[in-house]
């Protein structure tokens, strides 16, 4: 069955998708591609056709489609692709580099881990501006995609065929993932 036929067949209205790899484990940029790109764009599609009104999407800090950064530049052409679909509701969560506890750790970023932990625990702002845990992010895109009362406040801008479409950078989610 195919991921529309998927969704279609429950009564979902909103999806949360934080599809991605590294280019290690995806063995090329090709590969990366396939994942943070195709196969977001493809879910996205088949929420859309299914139904879905809200769509949350955890992008990157500095996507831009016109970067020279290829990950940046990639990260920017998938958030306007999933921003044109006219979802009522689109969130684009774009986190720093996301702390905690891995199961498998890559080798560069072992001493970032550290430091972030570290600059946490000395003083949370000097971690959160550059950095944020995964679970602060996962917070912070259920209450954006559930929290009505957020959408009055935030900062939206019309997507290209309807619906409001809010970009939620890194003190926005440290914000709200940590706000009870």
């Amino acid at each position: 069955m195919e991921l529309s036929g998927i969704l279609a067949s429950t009564s979902c209205r909103v999806l949360l998708s934080g599809l991605g790899t590294t280019l290690a484990a995806a063995g090329s940029a090709e590969g990366r591609r396939k994942v943070d790109f195709d196969l977001n764009l493809a879910l996205a599609k088949a929420a859309k056709a299914a139904g879905v009104t809200t769509y949350v999407l955890i992008s990157s800090a500095g996507a831009n489609p016109n970067s020279l950064a290829g990950y940046a530049a990639m990260k920017g052409e998938l958030e306007e692709e999933v921003s044109a679909l006219g979802f009522e509701k689109c969130v684009l969560l774009r986190p720093g580099f996301i702390a905690g506890d891995r199961e498998s750790a890559r080798l560069l970023e072992a001493p970032l881990h550290s430091v972030a932990k570290w600059a946490g625990w000395l003083n949370p702002s000097l971690k959160n501006c550059w950095a944020q845990n995964a679970g602060t992010i996962a917070q912070a895109a259920v209450r954006a995609a559930l929290e009505d009362d957020l959408w009055a406040r935030a900062q939206t801008k019309e997507g290209k065929n309807g619906g409001k479409v809010w970009i939620m950078g890194q003190a926005e989610i440290v914000k709200l993932g940590l706000e009870e």
